[in-house]
């Protein structure tokens, strides 16, 4: 996380054919918005490819380094196109359950939210598992809470500031 460009995890894709057009689509409409000189703001920073075993969602950073983000969550000090998140939404028809992840979510953070589903966050880790009842919903990675130095600034700064940096 925070080291791979998303032309880089797209290429992950290459060998599924429903992956590659969509890949392609993405690569297309993000060189016009390039070349029309379009503010960054429209251009995509969230991408799905749909999967025969389920969709696969991530988040890249636009913008040059430290552009978005509050002062209280600033933005990241890395280069535009960087994956920030990736998560996984298995297919309805294929459901898995949490025994059947290849990790254990012992030790992980237990969050309920709404009284529906269940969240399991492990910030050392940067994983996070959202569950209903016994099957999983979501599997999601994020930075680590040991890449914070790639942030614009530190922790201790971001505590005590919690206004917009613009």
């Amino acid at each position: 996380m925070l080291t791979n460009n998303y032309r880089d995890v797209l290429r992950v894709f290459d060998q599924d054919p429903k992956a590659q057009l969509q890949l392609e689509d993405i690569f297309r409409h993000d060189a016009e918005l390039d070349q029309s000189g379009g503010p960054i703001g429209i251009k995509a920073n969230e991408w799905g490819i749909d999967l025969p075993d389920g969709d696969i969602h991530f988040i890249v950073h636009r913008g040059g380094p430290c552009a978005g983000g509050f002062r209280s969550i600033p933005g990241w000090n890395i280069p535009e196109g960087t994956v920030t998140e990736i998560s996984f939404y298995p297919a309805f028809k294929k459901p898995i359950t949490v025994d059947q992840l290849p990790f254990s979510i012992a030790g992980f953070e237990k969050m309920d939210y709404q009284g529906s589903a269940t969240y399991y966050r492990n910030n050392s880790e940067g994983m996070e598992v959202h569950i209903s009842g016994n099957t999983v919903q979501e599997v999601g990675l994020f930075p680590r809470d040991d890449m914070w130095f790639m942030r614009c600034h530190t922790r201790e700064e971001a505590e005590v500031i919690d206004e917009p940096l613009f």
